[in-house]
């Protein structure tokens, strides 16, 4: 049985609890997902995400095109009894893979990568109101559709 713990020093498979700035760091970058779909900012987008989840790897980096690829277009053809559900349901599964990212590293890698999410959101998240989140975050909040 895994146990999380916040504040857990541990590595990678160490069962480790992410703190409130990388969790909110993960939720912004799901939403940055979901706003960026179908907009000029996508393809950038995209691909600095799937880069920043390959981690050097060309394989990974190729199944997380085709990831966000399948995302973009489920959100573009939703229509509007659905795009809530389906806008929300994007959102939390590109959340939990960042999560997921950012808990399977060890502390100084997870750091390094965490500092490379900010900043990939930040020069790659298609434009809009900036707000604060916990640890002093900017996190843009979701655009009414």
């Amino acid at each position: 049985m895994r146990r999380y713990r916040r504040g857990d020093g541990g590595g990678a498979g160490e069962g480790l609890m992410l703190g409130e700035a990388a969790l909110a760091l993960a939720a912004a970058g799901g939403g940055a997902v979901v706003e960026a779909a179908g907009t000029d900012a996508w393809q950038g987008l995209q691909q600095a995400v799937a880069r920043w989840l390959g981690r050097g790897d060309a394989q990974v980096e190729g199944r997380e095109m085709e990831r966000l690829d399948e995302a973009a277009a489920a959100l573009v053809a939703s229509d509007a009894s659905d795009s809530e559900q389906i806008r929300s349901l994007q959102q939390g599964v590109w959340q939990a893979r960042f999560t997921m990212a950012l808990e399977n590293m060890a502390a100084p890698e997870r750091d390094r990568a965490a500092a490379e999410l900010r900043a990939l959101l930040a020069s790659h998240a298609p434009p809009g109101p900036l707000t604060s989140a916990p640890g002093g975050l900017a996190a843009q909040p979701r655009r009414p559709s």
